[in-house]
């Protein structure tokens, strides 16, 4: 069982332990703990966690143009 969940309603996620109550979002989906470290190390790297319904992806951060 995953330790990780994402909300898309949220924009972002929940640890186990939290989801144990009432008060949590009805849209969570669960996450490996490989792949909740991957985003995490992503960010580390200079990417960016894009908020999708089917779960949060990494990408490279877009080039702003005013």
């Amino acid at each position: 069982m995953s330790d990780y969940y994402y909300s898309f309603k949220e924009k972002g996620f929940f640890w186990q332990p939290d989801t144990e109550s009432d008060n949590y979002p009805d849209d969570l989906i669960p996450l490996t703990d490989e792949y909740y470290r991957e985003l995490m190390q992503g960010q580390v790297d200079g990417k960016y966690i894009e908020h999708r319904k089917g779960g949060p992806v990494l990408v490279e951060h877009r080039e702003y143009t005013p």
